[in-house]
């Protein structure tokens, strides 16, 4: 009884410091698996953008639509044809178009477009001769300069709509959204929706309810990792719910092995304590045994004595006085009767004995 209560106490703490250190366990590993995930959607973010940046840079160094910046007249004939043919990056409401060295179009796949941000890059495009590529809430736009001889003479543009990124960036994975917003707080690209239409200011109030991980890159875009809280503590509620069920069993066994322990220890010391009783009623008897045996010899021994002296007595000469006077000499109440009960001596200690006896 004294014991159960320290055990119980003893398994509440340990089961609190365990629970306190599953938490955290879990909290860094939510907080790795996050980062690991944010990594992986950069590094299909940039594997993309150079997978595009090098098909724009092929159609720019494509020897047919180099002459066609030259061959002005002869590039009639096919260069329409050629670039309604083609479909940028798989997406056939995509953007290409064939630009000038002035910037306009000279042919493009969809006619009624025009060109977005063009004070961004058409100085870094057409006069220094440098591709660009920029993911907005416009969408994700590429341009590489087309070089005849030293200098740009043309530029291939292509644009992808903000809304058809989603189809090349996302990846799969299991209770997990992923929101990707620009420097400028706009958002591109989700795996859920949140709420923010594509290409409006995101607001973080939206994730107050998520578990998340951020990720700042060095453009001053962001990643957000986003899991639902519950879906987040799954593992620590799996884990608490599992510790309670073996912190019941344990409890059970290890009340179970003290009522064991107990009834045995009670059945021990029952047996122990039956043990030295029989032994004192044995040695009580031994000893008891053992006087009557001594008294039993004693009064065997006198009786010889006495025979003795009575035979001594009756073969010789001594007279009554001088028996008399050894028989006194005798310590223990003595008396000598006949078949009829006559008393034919005795000494004075059975004179004090019979005295004791009749007051």
């Amino acid at each position: 009884r004294k014991t159960l209560p320290k055990v119980a106490t003893m398994l509440i703490i340990v089961s609190f410091l365990v629970i306190v250190y599953a938490q955290r366990l879990v909290e860094h590993e939510i907080a790795d698996q996050q980062k690991e995930i944010a990594d992986q959607f950069h590094h299909v973010l940039n594997k993309t953008k150079l997978s595009l940046t090098a098909e724009t840079e092929n159609l720019a160094n494509n020897g047919l639509l180099i002459n066609s910046l030259v061959d002005i007249e002869g590039r009639r004939q096919y260069i329409n044809l050629l670039f309604n043919s083609f479909v940028f990056a798989g997406i056939k409401n995509s953007q290409i178009s064939l630009l000038d060295f002035e910037g306009r179009i000279i042919t493009s796949n969809l006619n009624k477009h025009g060109l977005i941000d063009e004070d961004k890059w058409a100085d870094a495009v057409l006069h220094q001769g440098k591709n660009y590529n920029q993911l907005t809430e416009k969408g994700w736009l590429f341009v590489a300069p087309i070089s005849y001889g030293a200098s740009p003479e043309g530029a291939i543009y292509a644009h992808v709509p903000l809304a058809e990124v989603q189809a090349l960036l996302t990846i799969n994975l299991l209770k997990t959204d992923i929101v990707y917003i620009s420097d400028t707080k706009h958002l591109l690209f989700q795996t859920a929706e949140m709420g923010t239409p594509l290409g409006q200011i995101f607001k973080a109030d939206v994730i107050e309810n998520y578990k998340y991980h951020l990720s700042s890159l060095a453009d001053g875009s962001s990643i957000y990792i986003l899991q639902k809280t519950e879906h987040a503590y799954q593992q620590v509620i799996v884990f608490i719910i599992v510790l309670i069920v073996a912190l019941i069993g344990l409890t059970v066994a290890t009340t179970y092995s003290i009522s064991l322990a107990a009834n045995f220890a009670s059945q021990t010391l029952h047996q122990f304590v039956n043990s030295i009783e029989n032994h004192d009623r044995h040695a009580q008897a031994k000893n008891k045994s053992s006087a009557e045996t001594d008294e039993l010899y004693e009064r065997t021994q006198l009786k010889n004595q006495v025979d003795g002296l009575l035979e001594e007595w009756f073969a010789t000469n001594v007279s009554k006085e001088q028996f008399q006077s050894v028989i006194n000499s005798i310590s223990e109440s003595l008396a000598v009767f006949d078949l009829n009960g006559r008393c034919l001596l005795h000494n004075n200690a059975f004179d004090q004995f019979k005295t004791r006896v009749l007051t």
